[in-house]
Formats: structure tokens, sequence, C-alpha cells
């Protein structure tokens, strides 16, 4: 006889769909002033994490001539750093 695999409740399926939704098609990188981020999954050494004018988010934004194109939103937190959680503008992967 099996045992049988106890069913999760719906408090916990919920939140594991929530997780994982989160970080689909993400990836996690340390950038070089120390702070941890959760970005998108096509970031790449060299892009930049900054919060634009008058938000609260943080995007990548990859250098391009004299442009920058906007490769996502990421999550950033200085973990460690005494600090309040947020990069800061122009802040280098």
């Amino acid at each position: 006889m099996m045992a049988e695999k106890p069913e999760a409740e719906d408090g916990e399926k919920n939140g594991s769909r929530a997780a994982n939704g989160a970080s689909k098609n993400r990836i996690f990188a340390r950038m070089k002033q120390g702070f941890y981020i959760l970005g998108p999954k096509v970031m790449e050494l060299g892009d930049v994490v900054c919060v634009l004018f008058s938000g609260k988010i943080p995007f990548c934004l990859r250098p391009w001539g004299r442009y920058y194109l906007l490769v996502g939103e990421c999550y950033a937190w200085a973990h460690g750093q005494g600090g309040n959680g947020h990069a800061g503008a122009g802040s280098g992967c």
C-alpha cells in the first residue's frame, strides 16, 4: 500500500503559483555596488539599473548608442549594506 501525498491547502497552492509567476523568465544577479537584483532573463553585463524620474520601481536599461533600450522591470535590494533597499540611479550590473 502506497502512502498518499498530502494535498496542499489552497493558500499554499496560491503562494506557490505567485512565487513561480514572479520569478519566471527572471534571473538573480549582483551589481557592482553590492545590490542584489531579480531582473529580466535577458539582462547582460553592462546593463544599467535605475529608478526613472519620479518613479519607485527600478528598471534595467541597455545602452544603445546615444540612447537606452528598456529591458524590463527589476526588484533590487541592498542586503547587508544597511541601505533602504533601493538601487540608486545609474547603478551598473
